[in-house]
């Protein structure tokens, strides 16, 4: 390690929604941030790295693949400014990504707020409508808004509407708000949004979750994160946090530099963790178990960690005869409430990005009527949990843990295939040989919010339990799953905590 630590009042670790958001509004506070995020800039501006598009290009920008199996443990990095990031655990595959701006790059633009009763399982501090105005702060800055308020109708949700009503299902169809400038596409047009920054509108290509070259999604790269750097925080690209460990007067933070191949560290006074939930617990339970330097945590740390019941299939020979790339990638679903009212799950189509992918024609040709289904779901709390095995994650998971909930997924997607005359539905799309092997794109909990260090892992306040001045600001957060897309409630937890740290 070279030189001297550098000083700040705040880092930041990672750039996805809990990181820019913490950046961003610490910044306005007057606060010098420094914010560390492992992935370089995506984009079409002149000195960002290309989206990927084509079968090898999607295959070359994977940052690095972890398998954990049984006895055979692997980390193969293929590139450290990758997009996507793969771990194969036993009964679980997740997929993340990787870039300035974090999830956002990829995601498939839903900004869809959870019922006020959710916030039951958090803190007394955050219920009966306390999160209700960091929430419109979130939407004030993405501006979100459903697609079919905002432009006629892509042939996808004409088709998935008929679905829908066919399936007896027509009263619980909705089309969520997503972050997208929408408007007619064969008419573009630019707006200029809330960070004062210059956007496209869609021209419904269906690339979302490759990366929009086209400017249209209003990722956090084009928001919170240019209004952080207005506000004086500094970006450090290619930079891998590896440990935390308290001094004398805050925090020292530790991170491998890819771009100059060394190691450097950093003093702040406070911390904020928004790595993902992966992320974020491997950084505390590697400074835990490995550096020793964080010895007082909760013992809840790893503990309510889940797949957000998340679970998508292939339906296949479907008679629904409309492209993925017809409009934005998840923009309608189904969904299913409990008895007394509450969510349950969503299951809609997600489109296939089929130009993106450059497929020969006649491959595509016999994927006509193919379509991918997904579906999120209240998992049941405490299916899942993350250890640290001495070298890297170990995550205990398995659908077993909430077997009506899985069980009824796929009830729900039987009964749309079987009305769309598909010819197979392929589901549980995942690499594990297990029957009940699963995938997810929300990893969350493992740092969840608690009274005490009994309930969790933080207070309503984000602060770790037994480490002053050591925030958690992402998915790890949530003591439950929601089952539903998490950007909007990771973004409004981090409005909320960025708010109280300012005037602590």
């Amino acid at each position: 390690m070279r030189g001297p630590p550098l000083q700040y009042d705040a880092i930041v670790v990672g750039s996805g929604f809990g990181g820019a958001v913490s950046a961003c509004r610490l910044a306005e506070g007057g606060m010098r941030v420094l914010v560390l995020e492992r992935g370089t800039w995506w984009g079409a501006e002149p000195g960002r790295r290309s989206f990927p598009r084509g079968l090898l290009g999607v295959a070359r920008s994977v940052r690095n693949i972890r398998f954990r199996r049984g006895i055979v443990h692997r980390n193969l990095v293929r590139d450290p400014a990758g997009l996507y990031e793969l771990s194969l655990y036993e009964h679980l595959d997740v997929v993340t990504a990787s870039g300035v701006g974090g999830g956002s790059l990829v995601y498939t633009n839903v900004m869809e707020e959870p019922e006020d009763e959710f916030f039951d399982c958090f803190p007394q501090e955050m219920r009966a409508g306390e999160m209700r105005r960091y929430f419109d702060r979130v939407r004030s800055m993405l501006r979100p808004a459903p697609i079919d308020k905002a432009t006629a109708l892509p042939p996808k949700n004409e088709a998935y509407v008929r679905l829908a009503r066919a399936a007896g299902r027509e009263d619980n169809h909705e089309h969520p708000d997503i972050a997208v400038v929408l408007g007619d596409p064969d008419e573009p047009r630019t707006v200029v949004n809330a960070a004062g920054e210059v956007q496209s509108s869609c021209n419904f290509c269906g690339n979302c979750v490759l990366g929009c070259m086209e400017g249209a999604k209003t990722t956090l790269d084009r928001t919170y994160l240019p209004a952080a750097m207005r506000a004086g925080a500094e970006i450090a690209t290619l930079t891998e946090v590896e440990g935390i460990s308290p001094t004398n007067t805050g925090w020292q933070v530790r991170w491998f530099d890819h771009a100059a191949g060394r190691r450097r560290a950093g003093l702040a006074d406070r911390v904020v963790l928004a790595a993902g939930t992966l992320g974020t617990l491997r950084i505390l339970l590697r400074s835990r178990d490995r550096y020793r330097t964080l010895r007082g945590l909760s013992p809840r740390l790893g503990a309510g960690f889940s797949g957000n019941g998340d679970q998508g299939a292939l339906m296949l020979g479907s008679s629904l005869f409309f492209a993925g790339e017809q409009g934005p990638s998840f923009n309608a679903f189904i969904r299913t409430r409990t008895s007394d009212g509450r969510h349950r799950l969503l299951l809609g189509e997600a489109g296939i990005p089929w130009t993106g992918l450059g497929l020969p024609v006649h491959v595509a040709r016999r994927l006509v009527g193919t379509h991918m289904l997904l579906c999120m779901g209240r998992e049941e709390p405490d299916s899942g949990t993350v250890t640290w095995d001495g070298n890297d994650l170990s995550v205990d998971w398995d659908s077993l843990g909430d077997s009506d909930l899985f069980e009824e997924i796929e009830h729900e997607m039987d009964i749309l295939a079987t009305t769309a005359g598909a010819s197979r539905l392929v589901s549980r799309l995942a690499t594990s040989p297990h029957p009940l092997g699963n995938a997810t794109v929300h990893p969350l909990g493992g740092c969840g919010m608690g009274d005490s260090p009994d309930t969790g892992v933080t207070d309503h306040r984000g602060r770790v339990f037994g480490a002053d001045g050591l925030h958690v600001a992402d998915g790890s957060l949530y003591p439950r799953a929601s089952g539903l897309p998490p950007s909007m409630t990771i973004a409004a937890l981090a409005e909320r905590i960025a708010e109280l740290a300012l005037h602590s």
